[in-house]
């Protein structure tokens, strides 16, 4: 992987998103994770990395990386709508319902 400068986080969740739409899930998380490190209050590598994690199935850390960019940004719609497909995934369905029903109060701010 290409370094970056420290100062390049956005260039980290970038070269992440590449991946990502490449099928390359655990190189981009691996973007996001590099993104986070420089950046930690960096919402979208957070948002980016827990969908990431969620199409590699690893639905319990997504929740997790959602959860971070909910506590940097409590109105995230991204953020609300990838939690709730991470706990439908789960079968934690009244988890996810709350998580839907919050994401359908910020829908237009997306």
């Amino acid at each position: 992987m290409k370094e970056f400068r420290p100062e390049d986080y956005e260039a980290y969740n970038k070269r992440g998103l590449d991946l990502f739409f490449s099928g390359n899930f655990d190189e981009s998380i691996d973007c996001y994770d590099k993104a986070i490190e420089i950046k930690p209050d960096y919402i979208d590598a957070w948002n980016n990395m827990g969908f990431a994690l969620s199409v590699s199935g690893k639905h319990k850390e997504a929740v997790y990386a959602f959860d971070k960019a909910l506590l940097i940004k409590a109105d995230d719609y991204r953020a609300w709508i990838g939690k709730w497909l991470a706990l439908k995934a789960l079968k934690r369905d009244t988890e996810a319902e709350q998580a839907l029903a919050r994401a359908r109060q910020f829908e237009g701010d997306a």
